[in-house]
């Protein structure tokens, strides 16, 4: 389930941080912050986070 919710919110946070680098910023909206780059850095950290814990720390099967 880490794994899902990691590649998820790598990939949203990947189309996001783009979007803030190569498209219309509107800064006037935003009180002048690139609002698509910083959820997008911080969608990707959260992303690592998620797969960091996933592969330092697998669930394991009592069995």
């Amino acid at each position: 389930m880490r794994n899902v919710i990691g590649a998820l919110l790598g990939i949203y946070g990947a189309i996001l941080t783009l979007m803030g680098l190569v498209g219309d910023q509107e800064l006037d909206k935003t009180g002048d912050v690139n609002a698509n780059l910083w959820a997008g850095l911080a969608l990707l950290v959260t992303a690592a986070i998620f797969l960091a814990w996933a592969r330092l720390r697998p669930l394991q099967v009592p069995g």
